[in-house]
C-alpha cells in the first residue's frame, strides 16, 4: 500500500465495532502523504480552499468507483453515512443509475414488497401511491 490507490484500504473500526489506532494511524499518515503531493504540484499551500460551497463534480465517479471496487472483492453490502438530508438524496440520485443488485436479489425484493402491501389489504395505506 502506497497510500495513492483505490487499493489501499484502511481498517479503522473492525467487524466487532472496536477503534483500531494503527489503521487510523496508516490512514491519516495516508491523507497527509496526498495532500504534501497535491501540494507540491500546484506549487505550495492553497491559502484560501473554500469549504462546503456545493458538491464535488466528482462525487458521482467516486462514489461508483467504490461500489466497482468494493464489487470486485466481494466487499458488498457497505453503508455510508451522510449527516445531510439534501447530501443523501443527491447521493441516491446519482446513483440511480448503479446495479446494485442481482437478478436473485431483485426478485426477493419484488416479492417482498408485494407481501408487504397484502398485509396492507382492507387498510387506506394500500393505496398509497408508491
Amino acid at each position: 500500500m502506497d497510500g495513492k490507490t483505490r487499493h489501499d484500504i484502511f481498517l479503522v473500526v473492525d467487524k466487532t465495532g472496536t477503534f483500531q489506532d494503527a489503521g487510523y494511524r496508516k490512514a491519516k499518515e495516508a491523507k497527509e502523504g496526498i495532500k504534501k503531493t497535491a501540494n507540491s504540484i500546484r506549487g505550495g499551500k492553497q491559502q484560501f480552499q473554500g469549504g462546503g460551497g456545493g458538491h464535488n463534480r466528482n462525487d458521482k465517479n467516486i462514489y461508483i468507483n467504490l461500489v466497482d471496487h468494493l464489487r470486485s472483492r466481494d466487499q458488498l453490502p457497505v453503508v455510508c453515512f451522510v449527516f445531510s438530508r439534501k447530501r443523501c438524496d443527491d447521493n441516491a440520485q446519482m446513483l440511480l443509475s448503479m446495479d446494485l443488485t442481482t437478478a436473485l436479489e431483485k426478485n426477493h425484493i419484488h416479492r417482498f414488497f408485494h407481501q408487504c402491501v397484502q398485509r396492507l389489504k382492507g387498510s387506506d395505506d394500500g393505496c398509497i401511491p408508491e
